[in-house]
């Protein structure tokens, strides 16, 4: 709850500077809807292999704030140790990002993780804060990104996140396709942690190639994980797609 606290009262406090700051400046509300066949985090399902819902509702400003939240079904907690996928997994999360220079840019986030029906099992759904800071390169060719997490709760958890998107109709030759835009993108991620060694840290990547058809985003995925210690089974890696659209 102190958590919950402190989260929502830096956001109040942060939209009250923007608005201070200038009468005059912009603000802008967005939105995201996404149906996903199955709703894989870090490698792994968090929807117990079942087709996920998911939306965000943001509201950002031409000063680099920005705050919102962001929603979707979730595996959760039956209580009698089996799961199910009732539960409901909401994101608050705020921020500020902006550019360096023209070519690098940064994200400075803070989320509230919080497992509606989850918290029953504390072990694996329990809500908490994670801050975040991510650094991105625009090389022209494709992009880079290098994310550092800290997952605060009972036993802390470091991320470490690089991802790349290469989008392949600004660079292939592919004729009558060519103003198709079709963009590849990968993703590995390390999970550390490093202040409890009976925990299983793994390690995950994701590829995906995707497109946008008539304002419909339409991407397919393959994903898996890899734990470190050897002691705990690799899930199967997941194969999986997605169709979404953003107002």
């Amino acid at each position: 709850m102190k958590w919950r606290q402190v989260f929502v009262g830096a956001l109040v406090v942060g939209v009250g500077l923007v608005y201070g700051a200038s009468a005059q400046a912009q603000s802008s509300f967005s939105g995201s809807v996404k149906l996903t066949t199955d709703y894989a985090f870090q490698g792994a399902s968090d929807s117990d292999g079942a087709p996920a819902l998911m939306g965000s509702f943001d509201w950002s400003h031409i000063a680099g704030l920005y705050t919102g939240v962001w929603g979707s079904n979730a595996a959760s907690s039956a209580g009698d140790g089996t799961n199910n996928v009732s539960g409901v997994e909401l994101n608050y999360y705020g921020g500020y990002s902006g550019k360096l220079i023209d070519q690098i840019g940064f994200d400075i986030r803070i989320t509230y993780l919080h497992y509606v029906d989850g918290d029953s099992n504390t072990d694996t759904w329990e809500s908490y804060v994670k801050p975040q800071v991510t650094l991105s390169y625009d090389a022209g060719l494709a992009s880079f990104g290098v994310t550092y997490a800290r997952g605060l709760k009972d036993t802390p958890e470091n991320r470490y996140i690089l991802n790349a998107s290469l989008p392949l109709s600004q660079h292939l030759p592919l004729g009558q396709y060519k103003n198709i835009p079709v963009t590849l993108r990968g993703e590995f991620g390390i999970n550390d942690y490093t202040d409890n060694d009976n925990a299983d840290d793994y390690n995950w990547y994701l590829g995906g190639i995707g497109t946008k058809i008539k304002g419909f985003g339409l991407e397919f995925f393959y994903t898996g994980r890899t734990y470190v210690d050897g002691d705990t089974d690799n899930p199967d890696p997941i194969v999986g797609g997605s169709i979404s659209r953003s107002f």
